[in-house]
């Protein structure tokens, strides 16, 4: 992965979404600065079934991180995209939601002033804006899991109960 910086889109509007690097492809991903604040360390290794000779530490973005990130990038999404990204941040949730309390005072000590004002004032402004209804890209994000009956108002109410604990006074 590399930084996007500038417009996703080329000037012909095609996607600005790679960067060669030393003859190899990379991703670019906007804001990913974010991705690499308060990372998660794995370790791998033969012990739990991953064939390397030794243990490895990984790092990987943490839960909320990666939930940042998608709001900062949400504006720039295509449609479909942004249903997805909706789609992620929920189940994100869900996955983790016994550790809410710990993502507000991460959010609050630790990622919050990591950002750029501009940052944090859209990753407070988007959120609200996302869950403020049954929008249709809402609709269209509990339809994509074909394997899942999600509800869009269940949708809701988790996305909008799980942010006023993580971004609330």
């Amino acid at each position: 992965m590399t930084p996007l910086i500038g417009s996703p889109y080329k000037r012909n509007r095609e996607p600005d979404a790679t960067a060669a690097v030393a003859g190899i492809s990379a991703q670019k991903i906007a804001h990913l600065g974010v991705l690499l604040v308060n990372p998660w360390i794995m370790r791998v290794g033969p012990e739990i079934g991953v064939p390397l000779e030794r243990q490895v530490d990984l790092q990987v973005a943490n839960p909320l991180c990666f939930m940042v990130q998608k709001f900062l990038i949400l504006d720039d999404r295509t449609k479909k995209k942004r249903q997805q990204d909706l789609l992620y941040v929920h189940d994100t949730l869900l996955l983790f939601g016994h550790m809410l309390p710990e993502f507000k005072k991460t959010w609050r000590d630790i990622v919050k002033p990591s950002l750029s004002p501009k940052e944090a004032a859209a990753v407070e402004r988007e959120i609200p804006l996302a869950f403020s209804r049954v929008s249709d890209d809402i609709q269209a994000a509990t339809r994509i899991p074909a394997d899942r009956n999600l509800d869009p108002e269940e949708f809701l109410a988790t996305c909008q109960l799980s942010f006023q604990m993580i971004l609330g006074a």
